[in-house]
């Protein structure tokens, strides 16, 4: 909005122009020159800038802009109550005047000097810094505030959601039918398994917000709306296009500057701020999910080759995030409720779980509380705290058939293999279900490369010492056979409603494409048989997962231990070595198993890959049948993609590290 400017205004156009009108009517003079700065077509919102060169005395110029009412309105009082009164460089409001159209509105300033801010230049950033640092910091407490537009997590969340709508609807696009737009539709499915990701997360963003104060952000810092006149520490910052502004995090703003220039010119005033978190705040919520929301607007026509080009873009940097934080599909850990978080109220030793403790002829002298840590139809876990050697028990309520398989591999595997393993202190049935008591892990959750590490030693010592008892221990099979059957399940609730009108257009794609790939693993499945079968037979976890893993502290270095037995069985280790790393893995069992390779383990590995998706596709797909299918699908989404990436890798290739 300063010295760019595109085509000339020639002398015929004047008469009538709105700009010159609007500025004679505010008592200007004639500018000597109109340059077209911004004249949007085919937008809802019409925005047009122009330059009025030479309007005021001395030949200063004047920009005229034409925008929403609302957003003028917003931009005026910002400019007249705010930027008037604090102590950094800011542009003069001219004045501003409805136009004769209802809908919109003008606003007069002063041109802008200098040279476009480029996030590339150190001295833009620094200079950046330094000017938001005193703009947030006087803004802190401005009486503006509590009327400003929200631009806290909420309103970033309403960008998620309306982007997530507009790419489900837009899978109807016949622009994107055919099996040449293939490439694009998986995009939007990546978008949307990505946004799935954010939203898992959405606790940890909302608290990021409320632990930094509450400012007036611009809200779209960039090279269109700031320009930097100057050189070095005197450098002046000119911001404008404030029709975005609002009252949030000044992560918001961050994306863009110097976080040290920042972080060192407001830690007098907020000693405790994470300068950096807050820069990573913005980079998500203003520089993926904002753009990722306008951007998916244009999804709704027939020229989808920019918003799919700019939607590439966005979900790369989406994916650099969740390197950085280390974010991962099924990864977030959920917010307790406070009703969860709360001990059972009343007399601890009338619960349930108490009472099947004293049934099991333990005492419960010393519980003082029972805490529940999971409650799931098909499990319930709880925590009696003031009993047991370490001075609490968990107790697992599961259903009777998975829970005699724990049962089985506490009492009759585990004991007997060198391996750590949580405390049994026994079991219960309790009519169709079963109740066991175990030692409590802690709720230090096994993640990073020191879990890798620990995970695939314990994996290694696991599979090669089990492997002697695998045909004496009563436990279900694992291997090829069952897992087809697992497939042909799967398909059945995948197929009721891959046609189902009230799904959105990407959920019925995502069944019928999830559906076609488990039919491609079907009909190629002897090679799978044949793999499988090369494999060892041995004790199979089935399950591991973040969530059934944990690292105990001890003197001697953390300890892993790993709960939740109850997809154990007899089969292949392909399903268990998921996450391992197969070089480190091939080298512990060599001894035992010398055709064990690391080039064969990597091919067990994605073997692993295929069942572990297509086990998970059946532990997900009978909830389609229920109204509230919401988070199946994200999780199928998720499921689908493995399943396809693996599916679509060349014979001996080496699996992909977790890929979004």
């Amino acid at each position: 909005m300063g010295s760019r400017t595109a085509r000339c205004l020639g002398a015929e156009e004047w008469p009538g122009h709105p700009a010159l009108h609007a500025w004679r009517e505010l008592g200007g003079a004639d500018p000597s020159a109109v340059h077209v700065v911004k004249e949007e077509t085919g937008s809802e919102r019409l925005s047009r800038i122009y330059r009025l060169e030479g309007a005021l005395a001395g030949g200063a110029a004047v920009v005229a802009k034409r925008s929403l009412r609302a957003s003028i309105a917003l931009e005026r009082r910002i400019y007249a109550e705010v930027l008037a009164r604090l102590a950094v460089p800011a542009l003069r409001c001219l004045g501003s005047l409805d136009d004769a159209d209802p809908r919109f509105a003008w606003i007069f300033l002063d041109a802008a000097g200098g040279a476009d801010f480029d996030a590339d230049s150190a001295a833009h950033r620094a200079a950046g810094a330094a000017w938001l640092a005193a703009f947030h910091a006087g803004s802190e407490d401005h009486a503006i505030l509590p009327e400003l537009p929200d631009r806290g997590p909420g309103h970033f969340h309403e960008h998620l959601q309306a982007a997530r709508t507009r790419i489900a609807q837009g899978f109807a696009n016949p622009a994107l039918a055919g099996a040449e737009h293939g490439a694009d539709r998986e995009l939007l499915d990546a978008v949307l398994r990505d946004l799935d990701v954010v939203e898992s997360y959405w606790p940890e963003i909302e608290d990021a917000c409320a632990d930094a104060p509450r400012v007036l952000v611009h809200g779209d810092i960039a090279g269109r709306n700031v320009r930097v006149e100057g050189e070095g520490p005197g450098a002046r910052l000119w911001v404008f296009d404030w029709e975005v502004a609002g009252r949030g995090a000044p992560g918001i703003d961050l994306v863009r500057v110097d976080p040290e220039v920042y972080a060192a010119a407001v830690r007098a005033r907020w000693p405790r701020l994470d300068v950096r978190a807050q820069a990573r705040l913005g980079r998500l919520l203003r520089g993926c999910l904002a753009p990722i929301g306008w951007e998916t607007l244009g999804l709704e026509t027939p020229w989808l080759e920019r918003p799919l080009t700019n939607l590439a873009s966005y979900r790369r940097r989406l994916d650099a995030f969740f390197a950085e934080a280390g974010w991962v599909a099924g990864g977030a850990r959920r917010r307790e409720k406070p009703a969860r978080r709360a001990r059972a109220e009343g007399d601890p030793r009338e619960h349930p779980a108490a009472a099947a403790w004293r049934r099991l002829g333990r005492s419960d002298a010393g519980l003082v509380a029972v805490a529940p840590l999971r409650r799931k139809a098909a499990a319930q876990v709880y925590r009696l705290e003031g009993i047991g050697p370490s001075g609490s028990v968990v107790a697992k309520r599961a259903e009777r058939a998975a829970g005699e398989i724990e049962r089985c591999v506490y009492e009759r595997a585990l004991p007997h293999l060198p391996l750590r393993s949580p405390g049994f202190h026994g079991a219960l049935a309790d009519g169709d279900a079963c109740w066991l008591f175990l030692e409590d892990a802690g709720a230090r959750p096994a993640e990073g490369p020191e879990a890798r590490g620990l995970l695939t030693a314990w994996l290694a010592a696991l599979h090669t010492s089990a492997s002697e008892l695998a045909g004496a221990l009563p436990l279900p099979e694992r291997g090829a056979a069952e897992h087809r059957e697992l497939l042909r399940a799967a398909r059945r609730p995948l197929r009721a409603r891959a046609d189902d009108p009230s799904l959105t257009p990407a959920d019925r794609w995502l069944l019928a494409d999830l559906d076609a790939a488990l039919a491609e693993l079907d009909a190629g499945w002897a090679e799978l048989e044949r793999r499988l079968a090369r494999m060892p037979r041995t004790l199979v976890h089935g399950d591991l997962g973040a969530q059934n893993l944990r690292l105990l502290p001890t003197a001697e270095g953390a300890e892993l231990l790993v709960l939740d037995w109850e997809t154990a069985g007899i089969g292949p280790p392909a399903i268990d070595l998921v996450d391992v790393d197969a070089a480190a893995y091939a080298r512990i069992v060599a001894r035992r198993w010398p055709h064990a390779t690391a080039e064969e383990v990597l091919g067990w590995q994605r073997c692993g890959r295929i069942l572990r998706a297509l086990a998970a596709t059946a532990w997900e797909a009978p909830d389609l049948a229920f109204p509230w299918i919401e988070r199946s699908l994200s999780r199928l989404r998720v499921y689908r993609h493995e399943l396809r990436r693996e599916l679509a890798r060349p014979d001996g290739a080496a699996p992909a590290e977790a890929a979004p």
